[in-house]
């Protein structure tokens, strides 16, 4: 069995290489990992991907003159600088080394292809969102006129944040606004899932907030990818809040702006929009309450008009009432006196035929007494004993009593009178009479 070694197993692999590859080939893509060394070298991983399965990686490397020239064009043309996860055309030649192994050696990268790569792929995003109904979904949602709980989707050390901070807590008029940051990292992998965290986390808080405001604030042009990939932006647009953008950029729209609230071009423009809306509340208010106090002014005019009209006919009423009311009073005093004098008149009359009845009774009850008293004059005066005894009549008494009815007997002396005198007489036989 025929053996060889590493060594000239690994010439032999290079041999077949330089003679049987292309002196360079145009090479699409993704920077999976870049390294800038002290001497300006720079070294690459670069991937191909399916659905973020690996397909295939290899190492690369631009060297130090070349990648000052590529890079600095590649930024003049995109706006960034090369960077881990954008995808690249890049023009590299295949070597291969006995103890480093295969490499790839890029003498030139297209920038046109990655800004290609970057807006086709934020078309399939565009067109996905749309298909779904998630553009406008956010925008549906109502934002307060005065947003004063704000929940802050960024970087605790992004100079974006402070400066949004800044421009809430130094506001003018003092206006008072309360946000609660929940802290995300905007750059390389994690970028994506800590986005998609933070809203799911404020999902469960809602209730807390009125809005969520997602800021970034200066950096790369590439690090705005995050703000095109569809979960982020499929998040924003599923946000159970009005979702205000200020990611920092003024040349490029990414697809979280599109599917946001409000878009804000700085996160100082966020905070200035927010303050705008207690600025506005407060001029509604105060043009409310203008427009209230001249109502009430004019209202109060027109009803001390009114008062004083109703005050001269209440006057005029008042004054005729009075005048009906004493003429009434008049009219009826001199009903009252008129019933008055025809009642005494009456009364008068009536005590005068009372009068003439009672004296014409009295008189003639004073004659029939006058009459009987006469009368009586005259039967006493026939009843007077002397009257009787000088008509030949005498009186007998036995002990001062009329002999009517006692019971004489021999010895008793009686004592008789009679008109001339009295004379007494003692029986000395008595006869009874049958």
């Amino acid at each position: 069995m025929q053996t060889v070694t590493l060594s000239e197993l690994a010439f032999t692999i290079k041999d077949a290489i330089s003679g049987n590859l292309a002196p360079s080939y145009w090479v699409t893509a993704e920077i999976g990992d870049m390294k800038v060394n002290a001497k300006g070298h720079c070294y690459l991983e670069l991937l191909e991907k399916d659905h973020q399965q690996v397909k295939a990686k290899l190492r690369a490397a631009i060297w130090a003159y070349d990648f000052r020239n590529i890079n600095q064009w590649f930024e003049k043309i995109t706006g960034n600088s090369l960077r881990q996860g954008i995808k690249i055309l890049a023009n590299a030649q295949v070597s291969f080394h006995e103890v480093y192994g295969l490499n790839l050696t890029i003498k030139d990268i297209d920038p046109n292809f990655t800004i290609g790569e970057r807006e086709r792929k934020k078309q399939e995003v565009i067109s996905r969102l749309t298909e779904e109904l998630l553009i406008d979904r956010n925008k549906g949602l109502v934002l307060p006129v005065v947003p004063q709980r704000i929940a802050v989707i960024s970087s605790s050390t992004a100079a974006g944040y402070g400066d949004f901070l800044h421009q809430l807590e130094n506001n003018k008029k003092h206006y008072a606004v309360s946000t609660k940051l929940f802290p995300v990292t905007l750059q390389g992998d994690e970028a994506e899932r800590a986005i998609l965290s933070a809203i799911e986390n404020i999902s469960k808080e809602k209730d807390d907030f009125d809005a969520i405001v997602v800021i970034r604030g200066g950096g790369a042009q590439l690090d705005l990818d995050v703000f095109n990939e569809y979960n982020v932006c499929a998040a924003i647009a599923n946000a159970p809040l009005p979702v205000l953008t200020g990611i920092g950029h003024e040349r490029d729209e990414t697809i979280a702006d599109m599917v946001a609230h409000t878009r804000l071009k700085t996160p100082t423009a966020v905070a200035d929009f927010i303050l705008e809306g207690f600025e506005s509340f407060t001029e509604s208010i105060q043009w409310m309450a203008s427009r209230l106090l001249r109502q009430v002014d004019e209202e109060m005019t027109g009803q001390k008009h009114l008062l004083g009209q109703l005050s001269k006919d209440l006057n005029y009423l008042a004054r005729q009432q009075m005048a009906q009311g004493l003429s009434y009073i008049n009219s009826i005093k001199r009903d009252i006196a008129q019933s008055a004098k025809w009642k005494i008149e009456r009364e008068r009359h009536r005590l005068r035929e009372v009068s003439a009845t009672t004296i014409y009774t009295v008189n003639e009850q004073l004659k029939t007494a006058k009459n009987q008293l006469a009368m009586a004059e005259k039967s006493i005066e026939a009843s007077d004993p002397k009257k009787v005894l000088a008509r030949g009549y005498s009186i007998t008494t036995l002990e001062g009593k009329l002999l009517k009815n006692s019971k004489l007997k021999n010895g008793d002396s009686i004592v008789t009178h009679y008109s001339h005198g009295v004379l007494t007489s003692q029986i000395k036989s008595l006869n009874d009479h049958e």
